[in-house]
């Protein structure tokens, strides 16, 4: 979790530069929020830009709160618990270093996420990106099987091969249906990262239709 979200933190984003904080507390109002201790002990699986972006988003709290520092000296000693749950050994490590557990510390950030005042603009900008990606992987796994895999790394040839995972070794699908629904799934893309949400809105809604 916090290796993930260390990355998108100091990248100032996932998939283009966002307000974190502020776009977590979207999450919070949109009744989306993944609690931190699960989120952390199965946090691949979890639904993908909301996992990033809450992971994200408490790092850019704890750094704000108490400093780079801190934190940092904090993420180092983090080492692996007895019972190899990885909300136990962020526990153990907010222990020594924050003096506080896990459940404190997430008390203490969704105090900060609820004082933030509603953005319509932002929620509709959570809720489509949400729905977008969701569009994308089911896609995937509807009509290019080969390109979806839940894995943040890739596996050796023969593995992917008896996967079925070769989409970064072949052609995708060629179909008409493929082409132009990548065509309007690269479009709504372009526009989610431009911030044009009407156009974004209006290609993504015509990429649902399969």
């Amino acid at each position: 979790m916090f290796v993930e979200g260390l990355a998108t933190y100091l990248s100032g984003g996932h998939f283009k530069p966002e307000p974190l904080l502020e776009r977590a507390a979207e999450v919070v109002d949109l009744d989306w929020y993944l609690p931190l201790a699960p989120l952390a002990d199965d946090f691949y699986p979890s639904q993908h830009e909301l996992s990033y972006l809450e992971a994200a988003a408490l790092i850019e709290y704890m750094v704000d709160t108490w400093g780079w520092e801190k934190f940092d000296e904090f993420y180092r000693s983090i080492e692996e618990h007895p019972s190899r749950l990885q909300s136990a050994a962020i526990n153990q490590a907010l222990t020594v270093h924050y003096e506080m557990t896990f459940d404190q510390l997430e008390t203490q950030f969704l105090a900060t996420l609820n004082a933030f005042p509603d953005s319509p603009e932002l929620e509709d900008d959570v809720r489509l990106t949400v729905m977008f990606f969701d569009t994308v992987r089911r896609y995937q796994q509807t009509l290019d099987p080969s390109a979806y895999f839940m894995t943040a790394w890739l596996l050796g040839i023969d593995e992917l091969l008896d996967s079925g995972i070769v989409a970064d070794y072949v052609r995708h699908p060629s179909a008409p249906e493929n082409l132009a629904l990548e065509t309007l799934l690269v479009q709504a893309d372009a526009e989610m990262r431009a911030g044009n949400l009407k156009r974004w809105k209006w290609h993504w809604r015509r990429s649902t239709r399969f």
